[in-house]
């Protein structure tokens, strides 16, 4: 029996690890001070070339039964994506600056993510940094898949991108 007992709490284990190894792959589970570092790094080097900013946005008002999800959100018919190539991000090199500069205040309290903006910082075709706005009831925001308190930094850096009717929506919506 005890030779039983343990080929199955072995089994468990490495069920338990290769489910963490599944969950976690593709995902970027940096976290996100690191992230903002090193996204700064980029911006302070000039390391323009090789960097890209992706908006995806919709309807701020999507009724739904439960949460979206940023997969649900990127698996659904989101109304527009813009893509911003380093080039174009090298002329707001200070507002830059200030985003990756931000301080990031954790909740209290963890909520449902439910996603009406989605953007990503990629370098070399990687993720670098992603925010998903916002938080299941409230503007708090998930930088890489964590949650943080509204700061107007999340809308100031992807503003110069966007239409002026999207902006003018999202700063009603955060009750600018």
């Amino acid at each position: 029996m005890n030779i039983f007992v343990l080929k199955l709490i072995s089994f468990l284990i490495i069920l338990i690890l290769f489910t963490f190894a599944i969950i976690s792959c593709g995902k970027n589970n940096t976290h996100p001070r690191t992230s903002l570092n090193n996204f700064l790094h980029h911006i302070e080097s000039d390391n323009f070339g090789n960097m890209e900013l992706t908006i995806y946005y919709g309807e701020l008002v999507i009724l739904s039964r439960t949460p979206i999800t940023v997969a649900q959100f990127m698996d659904m018919a989101y109304e527009h994506s813009i893509s911003v190539d380093g080039d174009r991000l090298r002329g707001y090199e200070e507002l830059l600056k200030r985003f990756a500069n931000m301080e990031l205040s954790p909740v209290a309290r963890q909520s449902e993510i439910d996603v009406r903006v989605y953007y990503v910082f990629e370098y070399n075709n990687e993720v670098i940094l992603d925010i998903a706005m916002w938080g299941h009831r409230n503007t708090n925001v998930f930088v890489n898949g964590r949650e943080f308190e509204w700061n107007d930094v999340f809308i100031d850096v992807i503003e110069p991108f966007l239409p002026e009717e999207k902006v003018a929506r999202l700063r009603v919506y955060v009750g600018d």
